[in-house]
């Protein structure tokens, strides 16, 4: 990262910031991946990786780039749901007992034809549906 930090962004450098982020978002380095999806301008991405480490902090995991493997179920839900990796996000969280959590993944995503496919969750989706 100290490398491509004072190169201007073009073409080839953009090309290794994603590549970065890719592999900092595989190890669960949330703060590189933070900062390479800002230096790329993805600003989306950015703040919802900011979210994630700021959760991760406030859950007890203090130094969340010193130990890759030990943040919550929470923010590892919301990092699969980040690599569109539903079923992953829906195991992990249905683990937990967060059905209502899973729900509202599907919902905010606008995928209610998945949410309707697990029992658990179908139980519960027809009234998050009429409310």
């Amino acid at each position: 990262m100290a490398t491509l930090e004072p190169l201007e962004v073009n073409a080839e450098t953009a090309a290794q910031w994603s590549q970065l982020a890719a592999v900092a978002l595989e190890q669960e380095a949330l703060a590189v991946a933070e900062r390479c999806y800002a230096a790329l301008g993805d600003v989306a991405k950015a703040r919802y990786l900011h979210k994630l480490v700021k959760a991760a902090s406030k859950s007890g995991s203090a130094d969340i780039a010193a130990r890759p493997g030990q943040l919550p179920t929470s923010v590892c839900a919301k990092l699969a749901l980040l690599s569109k990796q539903w079923p992953v996000a829906e195991a992990l969280l249905l683990a937990q007992g967060q059905v209502d959590d899973a729900i509202g993944a599907y919902q905010q995503a606008h995928r209610y034809n998945t949410a309707e496919g697990h029992s658990s969750v179908r139980q519960l989706l027809p009234a998050w549906l009429t409310a």
